[in-house]
């Protein structure tokens, strides 16, 4: 089976501050909109990829550690700088965000050839 754009990039945000709804969509749009920037993402759209935001929202540390982990589909992946470009898109929200906190965004590749299924396959 062939990869198909059915598999988006996700991107996943882990130990942020306990923050309000509004903080919660302002991360989310400035995401997209880093995720817009790195072309070979081909994210046009809120609707292209997926942002998971883990409910283990901070009391105790308030944000001051951030992991974020970025998968993205291999088929995604045209040259060697697509992984930097978007670690760097990545890391660049959030630490405009979270100017004090130490972030760490790793990007992951997956391949949809086996153990991957999704709608619209």
């Amino acid at each position: 089976m062939s990869e198909t754009r059915s598999a988006k990039p996700i991107i996943k945000l882990y130990l942020l501050p306990a923050w309000n709804e509004n903080q919660f969509r302002a991360c989310f749009t400035r995401l997209v909109n880093a995720a817009k920037s790195v072309a070979a993402l081909q994210v046009s759209d809120p609707s292209d990829l997926i942002i998971l935001f883990s409910q283990d929202a901070m009391v105790y540390g308030a944000g001051s550690e951030i992991l974020v982990e970025v998968n993205l589909p291999r088929h995604l992946l045209i040259d060697d700088g697509v992984e930097q470009q978007t670690a760097n898109a990545i890391y660049t929200v959030m630490q405009g965000m979270l100017p004090d906190a130490y972030i760490q965004c790793k990007v992951y590749q997956f391949s949809t050839d086996q153990g991957y299924r999704a709608s619209g396959m």
